[in-house]
């Protein structure tokens, strides 16, 4: 999955995508990260979750709704689609740029949809750690 988003980054033409977004998107990547890490620790050692996680959800919903923003400005700026004599149509690189944002944005909610579950899988086999609680007491959550 990390793979297809690193090929999908690669291919984006970053000055027509990226640069626009970055700081939402530097949220998203620390989201998830720090949930990679604490998963990591907790499968590691079989100990509990923190009780708070920070969401994916979030950043990930303002980074879909900033490349909207981003590519239906820069459709409305430029709108050229050529048709050649031979009949292959030529699409501007703002456009190519949008399809590979929308491919990425999917490859993303793959991302966070299979966190939210090891989240969740991790909640089940080793609770979570309320920082209300001594540090024996473990709550597990129950969904």
């Amino acid at each position: 999955m990390l793979d297809e988003i690193r090929v999908l980054r690669f291919n984006v033409p970053r000055k027509a995508t990226v640069l626009d977004v970055l700081p939402v998107r530097r949220e998203l990547v620390s989201a998830i990260l720090t949930n990679l890490w604490a998963l990591s620790q907790s499968f590691r050692s079989r100990s509990p979750l923190p009780q708070y996680l920070p969401s994916t959800r979030i950043p990930l919903n303002e980074l879909v709704e900033a490349i909207d923003v981003h590519s239906h400005r820069s459709r409305s700026r430029t709108r050229h689609v050529s048709t050649a004599s031979d009949g292959t149509i030529s699409v501007d690189n703002s456009d190519l740029g949008t399809l590979y944002s929308m491919a990425e944005n999917e490859a993303l909610v793959d991302l966070c949809n299979i966190i939210d579950e090891l989240i969740a899988a991790a909640r089940t086999l080793f609770g979570s750690q309320t920082f209300w609680d001594h540090p024996g007491h473990v709550h597990v959550h129950q969904s």
